[in-house]
């Protein structure tokens, strides 16, 4: 017990040394989940081709080494007295290599976690992530892109801030495959076509893998000629969802709006409707059905970025898979966030966000998801220099349980050392 009064106290010293609001997103070295990014994209918006530069290889390693405090490991509601609060030693070694020229970007990443618990010692486990990219420049008006990444986690937090859904302590592998094409018909409309492709695959008892396909065409076009820095964007989309007992298709079509109110302000709004088709395989209980439904969809993103303070707001709704829930579910999510340049040493954040998950079309009742989630984070970091800092943070978490009435929340305390070397400067 004087081990983990320690440690908090340590923590909370931490937090309050380095506390305030976040550096810039392209600039910090941790990810929406915590973990050190090294599988951020480039921060030029242009394709290759578009500007000439050197070619160049690159070769970055990184390597963090965390320690948290989590009061309810395990998001155990809060009727329950058994509640496990542990301390989670996490050492994560990386490495990118990447190719850059003027028509080409070729991206080779790998990064391992290596989490290793206090108590709950049977836990213990290392995660992985693997991305390749490459991103060609085959004219001036088209570029294509092509994606594949592997990922085998176990934390039951892995997803909780992307979709809030908390998740077991079960090892699950992800796969995935994508591949785009970029083309610009003329000076003011261009198009974009994607597809990609998702399995998850559960290290369970339980039939929870689920495979999901979806392909995406956005057309954008220049409304100068109306109204200045701004254009129109219609996007069509089809997704298909497969469970082990349940297929679901969607079919969904969005109009949206972008504008630039300034150097540093942008504006993004897409709404419409979608048609989801799911097909309910035969049980014990119940015959092979399919229901149809309609529903909203949509996306809104608002950032500011200043000299030293950003600004990001999101709020979207659409159908989408739930990991490990034998379901997809209709998902509001809303996000905001806060950061700020103290120093040339000192940055910091705030942020907070939403989840509302919806599913009432399982063939078994005790399936259906009915959740909404809260969660905000304060935090920090400080850099010795250009490569090596410390961070520091605080996030607190709610999940309400509507379909038993019950809750669940959480307290996590963060501290990170990080390191980052390029090989061939």
């Amino acid at each position: 017990m004087q081990k983990k009064t320690l440690a908090l106290f340590l923590a909370l010293l931490s937090l309050l040394i380095f506390g305030g609001a976040a550096a810039p997103a392209e600039d910090r070295p941790w990810n929406p989940d915590g973990t050190i990014s090294v599988l951020e994209e480039p921060k030029a918006n242009q394709p290759p081709g578009d500007t000439v530069s050197p070619a160049r290889w690159n070769l970055v390693g990184t390597l963090s080494v965390s320690e948290e405090y989590d009061d309810n490991l395990f998001f155990s509601d809060d009727d329950q007295s058994d509640k496990t609060e542990d301390f989670v030693t996490t050492v994560s070694p990386g490495l990118e290599l990447s190719r850059t020229t003027d028509r080409l970007l070729l991206r080779l990443i790998g990064r391992l976690d290596r989490r290793l618990y206090l108590d709950e010692t049977d836990l213990n486990a290392t995660d992985q992530s693997y991305l390749a990219s490459i991103r060609y420049a085959v004219s001036p008006r088209l570029s294509l892109s092509g994606q594949a990444g592997y990922t085998k986690d176990s934390s039951p937090d892995r997803d909780f801030e992307t979709t809030g859904l908390v998740l077991g302590t079960t090892k699950r592998e992800q796969w995935r495959y994508g591949l785009s094409a970029d083309y610009r018909i003329s000076e003011g409309t261009s198009a974009a076509l994607s597809y990609a492709y998702a399995k998850d695959n559960e290290k369970s008892d339980d039939d929870d893998d689920s495979e999901s396909h979806t392909a995406t065409l956005l057309l954008s076009g220049d409304l100068g000629y109306l109204i200045r820095e701004s254009k129109w964007r219609l996007t069509l989309g089809y997704s298909q969802n497969d469970y082990s007992d349940t297929k679901d298709n969607s079919y969904k079509l969005m109009a949206g709006f972008s504008k630039s109110l300034s150097e540093t302000w942008s504006f993004v709004v897409d709404a419409g409707a979608r048609h989801t088709r799911t097909r309910y395989e035969e049980t014990a209980y119940e015959d092979e059905r399919d229901e149809n439904d309609w529903g909203f969809v949509g996306n809104t993103e608002l950032s500011w970025q200043g000299e030293k303070t950003g600004v990001r707001f999101s709020l979207s709704q659409d159908f989408l898979p739930a990991s490990g829930r034998e379901t997809s579910t209709n998902r509001t999510s809303l996000g905001a966030s806060v950061s700020h340049q103290f120093s040339a040493e000192l940055s910091g954040f705030v942020s907070g966000g939403y989840h509302r998950n919806r599913s009432d079309n399982s063939n078994d009742a005790e399936d259906e998801t009915d959740e909404d989630t809260f969660y905000g984070r304060i935090g920090a970091r400080y850099a010795f220099m250009r490569d090596l800092g410390i961070e520091a943070s605080y996030s607190y978490s709610k999940t309400e349980y509507n379909n038993d009435n019950t809750d669940a929340d959480r307290n996590l305390f963060m501290v990170r050392i990080y390191a980052r070397h390029s090989f061939l400067d």
